[in-house]
């Protein structure tokens, strides 16, 4: 296991910001510790360009080649980027003048340095609304150093120093990152690492601050002026307050929640070190479900910043920016992330226990929902995110699962399987905390077989078959039998009585409705309807996305009906006979009868009476991130 370069005492290191799992184990630069700083200007001078004017000082560049490389990808979504390409121009001069420069990679530029100091300028372009990416207008900016900031190969460790301008623009800058001038906002790192990972946020931003255990949090929010933010914020460190619990201590001096609204993005939000940074769209807060789903993505986040950023696989512990870091355990990462989210959402007292019950459901309804299940275990859908998960195409859903949905569902399963071993005594935080105190408190990461290892050990059993069979395999996991343990079952919502059922589902195009995907072994597949067919008709009468669904769902099962379709630009007639639509869609009820030990995990699991009414509405409110998880709309 990777150590890291402050092992002699992590904690300590850690608990001052000077630890990060991407450092641990990577190799010391030979210039390493230098006391002449590393110095970036950022300038947002010109915010109708969406340009940020960049100006990088290295002091001590020593003589010879010095390569000068930006990342292609951002850690925590695990897709590469290729950051470079937004790149508009780069030079470097010295106090002799000019030096010449030549890209000897896609993401780096060479300078052959005459040891003196030398000064690199360049424009990145910013203009894209998503949580990894920056983005700068005439009203604010968002500041993704990673995909900003060129480091000098070599001098990753040294110490870095960050300068905004103009003065004009930067009035209100939110960061977890240690500002050391208040103008211009000027901000400390002790490495690339630690400074890359601390989005920055300027703008016409409402600032709030609360402290929980002594730590100080800062929520910034552009945007939404309609947002209660009192309610947010006091929602906030009740979130901050039940996560710190699970781990037993907050890790960090101050955390930043930067929140920005707009009405023209999806959710989304991405995990920092001390910090995260989410986009929401404008009316999200308009509606109770809609307001619980953004304190889903909320909490989501912030776990990570335990669940990813410090307890991190092995695999993720040295970080390489320049190409992909592949692990097996996403699933535990992400996908126990997303059972904690709605977890703790529920301990909080944000969701009720209806409300929670209900995510849960709609997690195993995409789960059941996903053919793909049974081609691609966890871990197998952990290693291939880079090369699929990010990339999904229209067969996707037929032979891939998402590792946040089969991971959230593995957790709530690990989680009650422990708590009917202990008699209730223990559950999943005692992994989780485990895991952590004993990783990163000794600075490395955890490898697939102590995470098992430690399962059994809290749960006081070999747990070979469950990981065996339905994380490292493709068997169903066996939810019912897990729900029974806290007195609770699974019921089809409804066996979709004698309606028809094709399998497609649907986008609506210019007017047409467009088959989007098609789900194996279904009748769509076995009559020879395409993805990208634009269905013109059906049964000779013209059709549209409503009209087609309609027809085929009040069609009985096993009737015909013929779709003219055009494909690659010539007509076609494909007949299709109709099924019963599959039983995939459940809801959760109690058992009719409940012995005490069950009975003492549903109150211990959920903070409620196994007595009291559970009955809930059809209003799964999350996944927070609705875009990294399959939809089970196929009719």
């Amino acid at each position: 296991m990777a150590k890291s370069r402050n092992e002699l005492n992590p904690m300590k290191a850690a608990n001052k910001g000077y630890f990060d799992k991407r450092s641990a184990g990577k190799k010391t630069g030979s210039h390493a510790g230098l006391e002449n700083p590393i110095e970036y200007r950022i300038s947002m001078a010109r915010p109708r360009t969406h340009y940020f004017d960049i100006t990088l000082t290295l002091n001590e560049p020593g003589t010879g080649p010095v390569d000068f490389v930006l990342p292609v990808w951002a850690p925590g979504a695990y897709s590469i980027a290729e950051f470079e390409k937004n790149v508009v121009s780069f030079s470097a001069s010295d106090a002799r003048g000019f030096l010449p420069h030549a890209k000897v990679r896609k993401n780096a530029w060479r300078i052959n340095s005459r040891g003196l100091p030398l000064e690199v300028k360049y424009a990145v372009y910013a203009f894209d609304r998503s949580s990894s990416r920056s983005y700068l207008d005439s009203d604010h900016a968002v500041l993704n150093l990673v995909n900003l900031l060129v480091y000098p190969e070599g001098h990753e460790n040294d110490r870095q120093i960050l300068r905004l301008s103009p003065s004009s623009y930067c009035r209100n800058v939110s960061t977890s990152l240690v500002r050391i001038r208040r103008d211009p906002p000027t901000f400390s790192a002790p490495d690339y690492d630690t400074l890359v990972d601390s989005p920055i946020m300027v703008g016409d931003l409402r600032i709030y601050a609360f402290r929980s255990e002594g730590k100080m949090h800062e929520v910034a929010i552009f945007g939404g002026e309609s947002v209660d933010q009192a309610n947010l914020v006091r929602k906030l460190k009740r979130i901050v307050e039940v996560a710190s619990h699970v781990y037993g201590e907050l890790p960090y001096e101050k955390y930043a929640f930067l929140i920005d609204v707009d009405g023209d993005v999806t959710d989304d939000g991405l995990e920092h070190r001390s910090s995260t940074y989410c986009l929401v769209p404008r009316f999200a807060f308009t509606t109770g479900p809609g307001t619980n789903r953004m304190f889903g993505l909320f909490c989501h986040e912030f776990f990570h910043l335990w669940n990813v950023k410090r307890m991190s696989p092995s695999s993720l512990v040295e970080i390489d920016y320049g190409r992909e870091s592949y692990t097996k355990s996403l699933w535990i990462s992400e996908g126990i992330t997303t059972y904690y989210e709605h977890l703790l959402l529920r301990r909080a007292r944000i969701y009720s226990v209806p409300e929670f019950l209900d995510n849960i459901v709609d997690l195993i309804n995409r789960y059941l929902s996903t053919p793909g299940r049974h081609l691609q275990s966890a871990e197998e859908a952990s290693y291939d995110t880079w090369v699929k998960f990010y990339k999904p195409s229209e067969n996707s859903i037929n032979s891939e699962i998402s590792y946040y949905t089969v991971g959230a569902l593995l957790g709530m399963a690990i989680d009650l399987q422990i708590r009917r071993n202990t008699g209730s005594g223990k559950n999943l935080d005692d992994v989780m905390r485990t895991v952590y105190r004993e990783t990163y408190g000794k600075g490395c990461g955890f490898t697939d077989e102590e995470f098992q290892t430690t399962c059994e050990k809290i749960a006081g059993t070999g747990l070979d078959d469950f990981f065996g069979n339905y994380v490292r395999g493709t068997n169903d996991i066996p939810l019912d039998h897990y729900l029974g343990f806290a007195g609770l079952r699974l019921v089809p919502r409804s066996n979709g009585g004698s309606h028809g059922f094709a399998g497609i589902k649907l986008v609506q195009k210019a007017e047409v409705p467009v088959i989007d995907s098609v789900l194996s072994s279904t009748p769509a597949v076995e009559g020879g309807l395409f993805p990208g067919d634009e269905v013109i008709g059906v049964d000779e009468s013209r059709v549209d996305k409503a009209s087609l669904r309609f027809q085929v769902e009040n069609s009985r099962a096993g009737k015909t009906l013929s779709f003219t379709v055009s494909r690659s630009g010539r007509l076609r007639d494909v007949t299709v006979r109709l099924g019963k639509r599959p039983t995939c869609q459940y809801r959760v009820q109690k058992k009719l009868m409940a012995n005490d030990e069950q009975k003492l995990i549903f109150k211990n699991w959920l903070g409620q009476d196994w007595e009291n009414r559970i009955d809930y509405e059809d209003l799964a409110v999350s996944p927070a991130v609705d875009w990294l998880f399959f939809k089970p709309d196929y009719f």
